[in-house]
């Protein structure tokens, strides 16, 4: 008898897959443990409802639980430190202060999109300007 024992455990171990195999639900990208970490809905692809799938919106450094906060539809890519940039002076070699410009290549309806420095923070970035008064 004390042989079958651990045949029986082995057969209990396997009865019970879902305990091992965690799903992608609503096929977003993100397994649905990882949407319980993070807070979104794993049964909803979007679910800030801003258009985003989830899994783009991680993978793009946005907020999938904010719908004012989305990938660039410009296609520029963001950085991870985006939200975590201490500015310091606005001098050449300097952190300059977050500002936010309308970019060109995003157009739709009549509308562009508002895109901030800060949203590079992974990249340098030239700022050229000048004054013609």
């Amino acid at each position: 008898m004390a042989s079958a024992l651990p045949a029986l455990l082995l057969l209990s171990a396997c009865a019970t897959p879902e305990l091992l195999l965690d799903l992608d639900s609503d096929v977003d990208g993100l397994l649905d443990g990882e949407e319980r970490e993070l807070g979104t809905d794993p049964t909803v692809k979007d679910t800030d409802r801003d258009t985003w799938e989830d899994g783009i919106e991680i993978e793009a450094w946005t907020d999938p639980l904010d719908p004012d906060d989305h990938p660039l539809v410009g296609g520029w890519d963001m950085g991870p430190c985006r939200d975590r940039i201490e500015p310091t002076t606005d001098a050449v070699g300097e952190i300059a202060s977050d500002f936010a410009l309308m970019d060109q290549y995003s157009e739709q309806d009549g509308l562009y999109e508002v895109v901030r420095l800060h949203d590079f923070c992974h990249k340098e970035v030239l700022i050229v300007y000048g004054n013609t008064g």
